[in-house]
């Protein structure tokens, strides 16, 4: 999981994915359980700029 290698990777890893919001056709979502291991202020960061970005 990109999630559990830290903030930065979690940044890298959605930078493309913003343009593919852009284009349409594109749903964002967990396709499997989030490992025990990633730390919640983690996940918290990625959800909360994923969000940001589908809004915007």
């Amino acid at each position: 999981s990109k999630i559990l290698l830290g903030k930065k990777e979690i940044d890298r890893f959605l930078e493309p994915i913003s343009q593919l919001l852009k284009s349409g056709g594109y749903l964002p979502y967990g396709d499997h359980l989030i490992p025990p291991e990633v730390p919640w202020e983690d996940f918290k960061y990625y959800r909360e700029k994923l969000n940001w970005m589908i809004d915007n």
